[in-house]
């Protein structure tokens, strides 16, 4: 008996891919996940786990026909391995071929859809002496049979599907034929299925078969382009009867093997009842989808390239009516014409178009255009290797590059295009030491190629003199700086600084005033150097000297004060209760109290002078003499004499006329003086003098003199 067997994984209610089980379909090549027995018949028993034994488990492959049957030994349309069980010896021999299924959890509608073909010699033996062909199917765990899943073929000449050798008259063979094993519930469980082919039990006769199988669902599609007016579903070959219908099973659409239908106007499900012959099994149904749907493809996005480099063009569809046809031109330029995907290498801008075609005869026709620039060539060099921090360092790119090329340049955050951005030549330099990356990139239109070179940055000394603008004649100006790895040279005007290094700080002073400059350089073992310059102004100190035009003061008096007036100098007068302002120039007080009062001026650049000035507040000494009196009687200003001598003592009082004529005198100060009578005669109204001299505080002698006028 020869079997012929195919197998597809199909979810019979919702049609969805089912993976494969590894190696089901042999197309590994090798015998892997499958297991191989040997035996004897009849009865049929197969005990031996032998392994894969050469010329009774045989693996085939290629373009080869069976010698009774004349039809392929792999199943046109199937994988490129098929499995031989059994052989043409006639010996009692028995081969079997066992594989765990194991049907998904939760996958409750779930069968294998097999492809068979056989070859009997037919002794004419009683049934169970007969050569034969067994599938069987067991539970795993708990040994027991399928229901209607175990199928016994055995060898006789009215078999029906059965032909009748040209080679051999005693053998009958069936050609390519396909029958069901229904999992049907068993979602979870893992399933064994025996594959056995057995010689006739008097051992003169044979049966051997060919499996092949392949994996994947069992749906058929059928993809029309919306022109087409009909479309053809076909199911699986090898039943007795078909039943197509609709999923609700209530119209029936046909009969045959395959139905020819009006194109649908949307997507539909079918149904058909798979009848095998007597003895070949089960009722099955299958379900198949037919969408609705013209060939979409899409291509690869347009692309630009360098010169000289490559594109990939890949163009994919949605195509389900596979094998896909493709053709690619211009070919020439392209790794493959007839692929789905290509390397294309054009020298200028082209536009590549592709033709997508199925077996359904539907046509679709795309492009992609390369674009070609001009290749772009970055090669860059500076004039020095190393520099200093804030040295400037010149950088270029020497290769020549089209006139439309863009140059982009990256020092990193430290570093600083000068001059020439977007140039092939920048100026440059970095404020922070240590090797620096620079990368140049050229672009033209998507053209992008990139250059980089290593600079090293050296640490650079850092000259600063800390000192102040303004200073004034005489000050001591403190003046500082950093600390630096460094040799030290320094020029300041009028002092002689010989120390070469760091020092905290220097105390100067100048004795002259104007503009003194401050220099300093800086020498870096590695060759940076560094220099800065400070000036400072140093001022004259103002001048602060206290006047006053009465320097007999006493207790109570008035006093003014004054100093020279200087074009933006402060004033500040102390202590401030002896001024009423204390702020200005010129002061005025009242002397209340013994002591000293000082005088701070302050110039524009602070530069300070100081003054004092002593207040006598002891007793006064100044005699208050009236200008005029008028001796008329009427008891004011009736006489002529010193007001207030309760301090002094009068020593001599005199009045004396214009012409020297002696009016008055006395020596004792009696409080009513002269009344203004000469001779017993009225003075006549005019100018008189008088002097007065008195001892103040009963010590020193003063005089006064002055004139008066006599009003009558």
């Amino acid at each position: 008996m020869l079997f012929l067997f195919s197998i597809s994984n199909i979810n019979n209610l919702h049609a969805q891919q089912i993976p494969c089980p590894q190696n089901l379909d042999f197309e590994q090549g090798t015998f892997a996940n499958w297991l191989f027995f040997t035996g004897n018949c009849c009865p049929v028993v197969t005990p031996t786990y032998s392994g894969a034994i050469f010329g009774r488990h045989t693996l085939m492959f290629g373009q080869a026909f069976d010698r009774y049957g004349g039809f392929p030994t792999v199943a046109p349309g199937g994988g490129m391995y098929s499995l031989k069980l059994g052989n043409d010896s006639a010996r009692w021999q028995a081969e079997r071929a066992r594989y765990y299924v194991q049907v998904p959890q939760g996958q409750n509608s779930y069968a294998l859809v097999y492809r068979y073909a056989v070859v009997f010699q037919d002794p004419g033996h009683v049934p169970a002496d007969q050569p034969k062909f067994e599938v069987n199917v067991y539970d795993s765990a708990t040994g027991k049979k399928i229901d209607c899943n175990n199928h016994l073929y055995v060898a006789s000449s009215n078999l029906p599907g059965f032909k009748q050798s040209t080679v051999d008259q005693t053998v009958y063979y069936r050609d390519w034929t396909t029958a069901t094993i229904d999992f049907n519930g068993l979602g979870g469980h893992t399933l064994a299925i025996d594959f056995t082919t057995a010689d006739c039990g008097q051992g003169g006769h044979f049966g051997y078969g060919y499996l092949d199988l392949s994996c994947g669902m069992y749906e058929v599609y059928n993809i029309n382009c919306k022109p087409d007016p009909s479309i053809t579903l076909n199911a699986p070959p090898g039943f007795q009867q078909y039943i197509w219908m609709d999923t609700a099973f209530g119209l029936v659409y046909g009969y045959n093997e395959s139905m020819t239908i009006p194109t649908p106007t949307k997507t539909i499900k079918f149904a058909v009842i798979l009848k095998p012959y007597a003895g070949f099994g089960c009722d099955d149904t299958l379900y198949t989808t037919v969408k609705l749907s013209e060939l979409i493809t899409q291509t690869s996005s347009d692309t630009i390239i360098c010169e000289g480099s490559t594109a990939k063009l890949v163009v994919k569809s949605n195509s389900l009516g596979t094998p896909l046809t493709y053709q690619w031109t211009p070919g020439n330029t392209l790794s493959c014409s007839l692929c789905d995907s290509a390397i294309a290498w054009p020298k200028t801008t082209t536009k590549y178009y592709v033709s997508v075609s199925d077996t359904a005869g539907c046509l679709k026709r795309d492009s992609v255009l390369v674009t070609v620039r001009d290749s772009v060539n970055p090669s860059i060099v500076s004039n020095l290797d190393s520099l200093c921090e804030y040295e400037f360092v010149e950088i270029t790119n020497t290769a020549q590059n089209p006139a439309t090329a863009g140059y982009f340049w990256d020092l990193g955050e430290t570093g600083e295009i000068l001059s020439g951005f977007g140039t092939q030549k920048i100026t440059a330099d970095w404020v922070q030491p240590g090797k620096k990356r620079v990368i140049l990139k050229i672009t033209n239109e998507g053209c992008i190629e990139r250059d980089t070179i290593d600079i090293y940055v050296k640490d650079k000394p850092d000259a600063v003199i800390t000192a102040p603008t303004d200073a004034c004649l005489g000050d001591t100006v403190v003046m500082t700086t950093n600390p630096e790895n460094a040799t030290y040279y320094w020029h300041v005007d009028d002092y002689d600084i010989q120390d070469r290094r760091y020092k905290d700080e220097y105390r100067i002073g100048w004795t002259t005033v104007g503009k003194k400059k401050m220099e300093l350089f800086l020498y870096s073992d590695d060759g940076c150097y560094d220099s800065t310059t400070h000036e400072i102004a140093i001022h004259e100190v103002p001048e602060a000297k206290i006047e006053s035009d009465d320097n007999d003061l006493c207790s109570g008096k008035k006093f003014d004060l004054a100093t020279k007036e200087g074009s933006r100098y402060s004033y500040s007068w102390t202590p401030p209760q002896y001024f009423l302002e204390n702020d200005r120039p010129e002061v005025s007080g009242i002397a209340e109290r013994t002591g000293y009062v000082y005088l701070t001026v302050i110039n524009q650049w602070q530069c300070t002078a100081q003054d004092s000035f002593f207040i006598y507040a002891g007793p006064c000494c100044e005699v208050f003499m009236p200008d005029a009196f008028t001796p008329n009687g009427d008891g004011r200003n009736d006489t002529y004499h010193p007001v207030d001598m309760r301090r002094n003592v009068m020593v001599y009082f005199m009045i004396v006329n214009r012409w020297g004529e002696v009016l008055y005198e006395s020596n004792i100060d009696d409080g009513r003086g002269w009344d203004g009578m000469y001779d017993g005669k009225p003075a006549p109204t005019g100018t008189y003098n008088y002097l007065l001299r008195y001892l103040c505080d009963n010590s020193e002698e003063f005089s006064k003199k002055g004139n008066f006028i006599l009003i009558r």
